[in-house]
């Protein structure tokens, strides 16, 4: 039984309801539960997923979902499959459920606690989710059409609905990638012009979870380029690895190998953190709260050995080039993957 109080509480005031026997806050309007779990306790440590994605020597696009404990090293194991097959399509989750926005259309949520495939939603967008700027909190995801718009849409991950707008980004760049997320900041940034190799941008936004509203200028990236994807690094610090960038690498190969940091909860301009191994344009990067890995990705080398098959990692709170992580998982079309949709149950927006 809840009794009235002899003064309304001030927002952020604590309680323990012996009913529910939990722990509640007051968020100025009324009280909430306090939700005390952990990828631990959900899945024996942070899990991170790639969905999809595309595969070299002999091109094509695959269903696969792969999954890998972000605390340890080792190769990828098979979750499960797409029930339809995308690559480059926006994707992100909160600790229980992940949702991968797809062009076909055909979107689908994945429960990350378990192993198996997809399930579909039944709902996509009129004009595609092929993007790869993506994040989410616990409540809401987040991202921008990569169809040479400017939309910002968002989704209620526990919901099926559709995705709703948010507001406008401030350019209409294709190919922006997640610069980091805290749980109530979402920062995207470079991209590239039409057609993709005409110019690439160094230009980093950020846009408030909870509100509604047009992207604000940030800073800028250490170098232009476009390409990244990513779950956001973690609260305090966003990593941005990689991308597609003629101008900083020439000829033959066009990508870049750097890595880039910014403090979330300010503005300015990434700093620099370190390289990868190998150039790549499109690595999935899935983080834990200390751990971000980097998987996989086009070297822009000519085919047929332009896909990568390696995972790195690096540890988000120090600088350093990327260290062997291990290898996806094997099997048919399963061990070079390049453009996958990444998430994991311990990004920064959780």
């Amino acid at each position: 039984m809840e009794y009235p109080s002899l003064d309304k509480p001030k927002a952020g005031a604590f309680r323990f309801n012996t009913d529910s026997s939990q722990l509640e806050i007051y968020d100025g309007n009324q009280w909430t539960g306090i939700l005390a779990t952990s990828p631990e306790q959900q899945t024996g440590g942070t899990r991170g997923l790639m969905l999809g994605g595309y595969y070299q020597p002999e091109g094509g696009v695959v269903n696969t979902i792969q999954y890998i404990n972000i605390a340890t090293t080792g190769n990828a194991q098979d979750f499960g499959d797409l029930q339809a097959i995308g690559y480059g399509n926006a994707s992100f989750s909160n600790r229980i459920r992940g949702i991968y926005l797809d062009n076909n259309p055909n979107n689908q949520y994945i429960n990350l606690t378990s192993t198996g495939n997809s399930v579909s939603t039944g709902d996509a967008q009129a004009s595609g989710a092929f993007g790869r700027s993506a994040a989410a909190n616990d409540i809401r995801g987040l991202y921008q059409y990569d169809n040479g718009t400017n939309t910002l849409e968002y989704f209620t991950i526990a919901s099926d609905a559709k995705g709703q707008d948010f507001g406008d980004a401030m350019s209409t760049y294709t190919g922006k990638g997640c610069c980091g997320a805290s749980p109530t900041r979402y920062i995207f940034g470079g991209g590239a012009g039409s057609p993709w190799a005409s110019a690439q941008y160094n230009t980093i936004e950020y846009v408030t979870f909870q509100t509604l509203g047009n992207s604000a200028d940030f800073g800028d990236l250490t170098q232009a380029r476009a390409g990244c994807r990513s779950t956001g690094g973690n609260a305090i610090r966003g990593i941005y690895a990689g991308g597609y960038s003629p101008v900083a690498n020439p000829s033959p190969v066009l990508n870049s190998e750097v890595i880039d940091y910014t403090t979330i909860a300010t503005l300015g301009n990434s700093i620099d953190f370190g390289d990868m191994s190998e150039d790549s344009e499109n690595p999935a990067i899935m983080t834990s709260s200390t751990r971000a890995v980097l998987a996989g990705g086009n070297n822009g080398s000519p085919t047929p050995n332009n896909v990568l098959a390696w995972m790195e990692y690096v540890q988000i709170m120090t600088t350093g080039n990327s260290v062997d992580f291990g290898d996806f998982a094997s099997g048919v079309n399963g061990d070079k993957i390049g453009n996958a949709g990444p998430m994991s149950t311990g990004h920064g927006g959780l």
